[in-house]
């Protein structure tokens, strides 16, 4: 069985937690589509206690990586998960590891690559 990393955020506002997991997943095809050169892919997500993907990273072979929030769902490459997440196939990854990928990741589909602020939460 794989260790479960939870985070909590608090938040004063609304007076309610959400827990945030992080999960890796290597998809070992390629996309399918006119971006198929790419190559495989890595995501790592982050996901609050109700299984919804707040945020989400894809790096692929060939170095290019998208990024998607909740700000930012969807564009010409691609979009956040809408389904709830299933972990199944995914390892899990603690915070630190999260937080280190997506800040240190530019993405070619945000201009600005916000920092993970974990204060925000989803």
């Amino acid at each position: 069985m794989s260790e479960i990393n939870l985070f909590l955020i608090f938040d004063i506002g609304s007076l309610e937690e959400c827990w945030m997991q992080y999960f890796k997943y290597v998809w070992n095809e390629a996309r399918g589509d006119e971006y198929d050169s790419w190559g495989r892919s890595t995501y790592l997500f982050e996901v609050d206690s109700y299984l919804n993907v707040c945020k989400q990273i894809e790096i692929y072979e060939n170095g290019t990586a998208l990024k998607y929030t909740k700000e930012h769902p969807s564009d010409k490459y691609g979009s956040l998960s809408v389904s709830l997440f299933d972990p199944e196939g995914c390892s899990s990854v603690d915070y630190e590891t999260f937080c280190a990928i997506w800040n240190s990741t530019r993405s070619m589909n945000l201009s600005d690559n916000p920092v993970h602020d974990p204060s925000h939460g989803c």
